[in-house]
């Protein structure tokens, strides 16, 4: 339950010792709350306040209702808190009851009406794979690890076994055994006999080098006492390749030339459309061309910055048990920010962008709807093929994958579900990325801002040095600047997200801890602490109290696979109830049909799971706990717009006359090309890779007509490197990404958005004379409809606009034709002309409000 909250942050800031508080009125505001986790804030907030330790009694009421709320609550918030980790046995919940009725009474969907097939697919759990089997006869055994190896001594043999379901093949597992041979075993041709060094007479070494996902015999015919066995993990050459990695080699080159033998005489066996076509016309595996499994996809030696190892790709097929590959879906009905966990690959902050947008499940669900038609999306899914819509140099573009993984036997190596490997959306969100930047590699440097714009294509804005401002003591004034600009974007819907220092980073260990729960930010007795170093969490609520000048923020979770070590010494604190560590229910994680049920859940069932990996805490402990973030303009109902323009010898070949009707409230973003790509002979992306460091200076410049001048225009608004700020000046940004707020007041006279790259910048790069540009325009009115115009023009290079005058002539104007798109609810639409016209929002209007037949 959120706490009581107030509407509006107040102009002026209040001082508890300023205000006639009385004791009765302090006691009547405590009662009212009834999340306990508030009061446990509350609590320690009068408790650390040296001006409220007069509140004695207030202390006093707040404990006895702490106490009264863990009896109430003990029972059924700890009990979801007391769950252990995912596969643990003999935990039935209500959830899961209720589901399971739903499940069985749930009447039969139209496969027309099931887009990614979530209904048709089975609710039982995923079966866990174990960490090592028997193969044929079940034998007494003693399992020995290393480095996720296994030495197998059964009654008279030892066998040394590497598997695949390891991470990584980067180890040689050298295993030695001692023991006097008698004539009568069987040793390895291949393992190596020695005396051994201070041991009994007649006593032998046998050695054995044992390589990634190999079994071999060691020895046999062992009498008596089963030997003592000692092993050691060898780093593998950095030129080694394992045996899953050849096979895989061989398959995906088999089933490429298989789909090409299939093509017909006349079709191209390069052209990516053509090679989809027939393996959905021929019901053949799909294959990905331009981004194969192969290790170049993994890591680029000449290019990329971190080196990723060669690893073996898998189909959903290779590595689910044999009865679940049919069950293998993209979301099998649940999209949730818990249902995303990262892998071995260390990018964290795309990861965590993948977790931003589960908190938005539509948008997730729109992002891999197929640009032509559900049927056609099932069908390429039926082979393999996957489409995923992502902002690529500022343009709305659709990617192909297929299903192959970095993946071992147990399922994906890298970002995907954590509790059912049949869900594959968070692997395949990754790979789109990945092949958008050119490898997986790539994504280790990807900035967290910037990747959350791909995935949504919305501005962002950095508010790190705000942050950084409100931490210091001299602060009060910044942090509470901040806490109002963050209500205001929560309560606009906008996406806050905020991470924690590195290990590395020495600030961490100069934190000031003055807080009873100080192993939130540090180990206590080894444990790992409840915010992790070097992560990203979401600010998904804010509170101000009055009445105590007390300010809270909500944070969201996305990490409790990786934090649930920690929550069984956290059960043992005095916060008791709190949600920080509680993850889906598995029924809900691995039901098949969880949106229909979830439907039909009550709202206090609802409530809980909205609730889990939330924490209230206060917001000066927030500012110290974490460094910084962003926030991501996450406007989901108003209209996107991006048009296609260029700078021509240093001037832009376009800009936007903008004419509004009624008040129009926007944001503009001037977007650059962030990733270069190479072309093959037969326009295939043969490569792809990030331009950092050689992004041209721009600007936005927003001109009105001046009052009583028709043809006169005054500089409104100029961009900086702040989204909320305008510069005094032109000042031009070095970023791939220039965005400004802009505000339209109703009027007849136009206004004019005038893109402005940098002079100086031609001089030192004289080749750069044609750069592309893509002017997005994100408004709160459909344009073209009534209340607002955009047209496209071309201003004239004379004009003083580019000679930094605050008010100039602006000349005559021509009409030109652009590329735009158009966003909708079913996807994208490119379009060309002078002027946009949003017929996408109007026949999505028209279809909502025609009556059903």
């Amino acid at each position: 339950m959120n706490p009581k909250r107030v509407p509006s942050a107040p102009k002026k800031s209040v001082s508890v010792s300023n205000v006639d508080m009385s004791e009765e009125r302090l006691i009547d505001f405590v009662r009212s709350v009834s999340d306990p986790e508030v009061l446990h804030v509350i609590y320690d907030y009068l408790r650390e306040k040296p001006e409220l330790h007069a509140f004695e009694q207030t202390r006093t009421i707040c404990s006895d209702l702490l106490m009264k709320k863990e009896r109430i609550l003990g029972g059924s918030v700890c009990s979801g808190s007391e769950s252990g980790p995912p596969g643990s046995s003999g935990l039935v919940t209500e959830a899961t009851v209720e589901l399971n009725e739903l499940s069985h009474s749930a009447e039969e969907i139209p496969s027309e009406e099931d887009e990614f097939d979530d209904y048709s697919c089975n609710d039982m759990a995923t079966r866990l794979t174990p960490s090592f089997s028997l193969a044929s006869r079940a034998y007494p055994a003693l399992l020995a690890r290393c480095s996720k190896r296994a030495c197998r001594i059964a009654s008279s043999m030892i066998t040394a076994t590497t598997t695949s379901t390891t991470t990584r093949c980067a180890t040689i597992m050298m295993v030695r055994v001692r023991y006097v041979l008698k004539g009568c075993e069987r040793v390895n041709e291949r393992a190596i006999v020695s005396d051994a060094e201070g041991g009994r007479a007649g006593e032998k070494e046998i050695a054995i080098a044992v390589l990634p996902e190999e079994t071999n015999f060691m020895i046999g015919g062992i009498g008596g006492r089963l030997p003592p066995v000692s092993a050691k993990a060898v780093l593998t050459p950095d030129d080694f390749i394992s045996t899953s990695v050849k096979r895989c080699i061989t398959v995906v080159n088999e089933e490429i030339a298989a789909a090409r033998k299939a093509l017909g005489q006349w079709e191209k066996a390069t052209d990516q459309a053509v090679f989809l076509r027939s393996c959905v016309r021929k019901k053949q595996r799909f294959t990905d061309l331009t981004f194969r499994p192969c290790a170049k996809s993994l890591y680029r030696a000449e290019m990329d910055l971190v080196k990723v190892p060669t690893l073996t790709w898998r189909r959903p097929e290779h590595y689910l048990h044999l009865t679940q590959v049919g069950e293998a879906r993209l979301f099998r009905g649940e999209i949730s920010c818990h249902l995303v966990r990262q892998g071995d690959l260390l990018n964290h902050t795309v990861v965590a962008s993948i977790a931003a947008v589960a908190l938005s499940p539509d948008h997730v669900r729109w992002m891999f709807r197929h640009p032509v038609s559900a049927h056609s999306g099932k069908q390429e899914r039926a082979v393999g093929a996957f489409t995923v819509r992502l902002v690529r140099n500022g343009w709305w573009t659709t990617i192909y994958v297929d299903n192959y993984l970095p993946a071992c036997m147990k399922g994906p190596l890298f970002a995907r579900c954590p509790a059912d490997p049949r869900r594959l959306w968070v692997s395949l969100l990754e790979k789109a990325y990945a092949k958008s930047l050119g490898s997986y590699s790539t994504t280790c440097i990807a900035d967290l801002m910037e990747t959350i714009s791909a995935f949504t294509g919305y501005p962002f804005r950095y508010i790190t040095a705000s942050w950084q401002a409100a931490k210091k003591e001299t602060g009060e004034v910044e942090a509470k600047r901040l806490f109002v600009y963050l209500q205001k974007c929560i309560a606009a819907g906008f996406l806050i997200a905020i991470f924690t220092p590195t290990e590395e980073d020495g600030n961490a260990s100069e934190t000031d801890l003055l807080r009873l729960r100080s192993s939130r930010f540090r180990p206590v007795n080894g444990i790992m602490p409840q915010f992790l170093p070097g992560r990203v969490y979401f600010i998904t609520d804010a509170a101000l109290y009055k009445e105590l000048d007390l300010r809270m923020v909500r944070l969201k979770n996305p990490w409790t696979w990786e934090s649930q070590c920690n929550a069984q010494a956290e059960r043992m604190k005095r916060w008791k109830y709190t949600a920080w560590y509680d993850q889906p229910d598995m029924s809900m994680s691995m039901g098949g049909a969880s949106i229909r049920m979830a439907n039909a859940l009550s709202r206090e069932k609802t409530s809980k799971d909205e609730r889990k990996g939330t924490m209230w805490i206060q917001w000066d402990e927030a500012l110290r706990a974490f460094e910084g973030g962003g926030v991501c303009y996450t406007a989901w109902k108003w209209q996107q717009y991006r048009v296609r323009g260029a700078f021509l010898g240093g001037y832009p070949a376009l800009a936007l006359e903008i004419v509004a009707h009624a008040k129009v409230e926007g944001y503009l973003t001037l977007t650059l090309k962030s990733v270069q790509d190479h072309f093959d002979e037969n326009g295939n992306v043969s490569n792809s890779f990030l331009t950092r460091g050689e992004v041209c200076p721009t600007t936005l410049t927003v001109a009105r007509a001046s009052v009583g001048q028709r043809d006169r225009f005054e500089v409104a608004a100029r961009a900086c490197d702040d989204i909320e700020c305008l510069a005094g000046k032109l000042t031009f940004v070095k970023a791939s990404d220039v965005s400004i707020k802009a505000s339209f007041a109703k009027s007849t006279q136009p206004y004019y958005v005038i893109p402005q790259m940098d002079p100086s910048y031609l001089r030192c790069h004289p080749d750069a004379t044609d750069i592309p540009f893509v002017l997005s325009f994100l408004s709160d009115k459909p344009a073209g409809l009534g209340d607002l115009e955009v047209r496209f023009k071309t201003v004239s290079p004379t004009c003083a606009v580019f000679q930094n005058a605050d008010k100039f002539l602006l000349g005559s104007t021509e009409a030109i034709e652009a590329d735009y798109q158009l966003r909708g609810k079913s996807g994208f639409s490119d379009e060309k002309g002078e002027c946009i016209v949003d017929h996408v929002f109007e026949d999505e209007a028209y279809a909502a409000d025609e009556p059903c037949a």
